[in-house]
Order: structure tokens, then sequence, then C-alpha cells
């Protein structure tokens, strides 16, 4: 049988107090790190959200000005100059699509020796969401065929 004497008894006093401290501080230090890790992740995933949310944004409103058949007509007659569009966004988006034609003309695909010619026609979407600083400029380069060469 062990028998503690009063001065073993007093010397084993603070070791389980200042083992206890140092887990404790242990498990903070990990809690800490684990918090902020998961803080960074949410950011980063609602970063990810906005520019998709913003490239989605820039690519409709190309789309929606390349199926305007006035605006690609007016691009096509004047090498050189910009038309933009400013379309109609929701949730905060700024949006707007402009589009020029190079004066760059090629034979359309699938045409035989060059019977149709076709203009290439770039257009530049830009999409921005208000008061975030998540921008997105999605370009596309079309081949319309020209006015007046069918």
């Amino acid at each position: 049988m062990l028998i503690m004497t009063p001065q073993s008894a007093h010397k084993q006093q603070g070791i389980v107090l200042v083992v206890a401290l140092l887990i404790l501080m242990v498990m903070t230090v990990i809690g800490t790190s684990m918090l902020s890790t998961s803080t960074l992740e949410e950011r980063m995933s609602s970063n990810v959200q906005q520019k998709a949310s913003t490239f989605q944004a820039a690519d409709s409103c190309v789309n929606i000005s390349l199926a305007d058949n006035n605006l690609v007509a007016l691009a096509t007659n004047n090498p050189g100059t910009a038309y933009t569009q400013i379309c109609t966004a929701t949730f905060g988006f700024t949006t707007t699509a402009t589009m020029v034609y190079s004066n760059n003309d090629r034979p359309c695909p699938g045409s035989s020796s060059g019977t149709f010619v076709c203009a290439e026609v770039q257009a530049t979407g830009f999409a921005q969401i208000a008061n975030v600083s998540s921008k997105t400029t999605t370009i596309q380069t079309v081949l319309r065929l020209k006015p007046g060469t069918s």
C-alpha cells in the first residue's frame, strides 16, 4: 500500500493544473485556426459565386447584342466604330456590350471559293456588381454574313 507523506502530496498538487491548462491552450489554438480556415473558405466560395454571376451577365449581354440584327448591321457597315448596348440587369448588375467590326472580311465557312463574304465582328461584354469589386469582361468574335453579299 502506498502511503503519501505530506511532502509528496504537496509536490503533486500543481502538476494537474499545469497539464489541464496546457491541454486547454492547445485546444483553443486548434479551435481558433479551424474558425479562421472556415471563414476564409466561405469568403472564397462567395467570390467564386460572384465571379460566375458576373460572367453569366456579361455573356448574356453579348448574346443579346449579337441577336440584334440592326446593331450587327450598323457595326458591319461602319468599320472601327464601336456600338454599345446597355443590357437590362437585375440584382445590382451593370452590364454593357460593345460591338466593333474590324473591317476584317473572310469567306464564310462552307461557301465555295468565297461566294459569300463574312464580316468578323468582335463583341465585348462587361458586367459588374454594384458596390462589389467583382467585374468580368468576356470577348466573343463571330462571323456574320456581310450585308449585300448574299
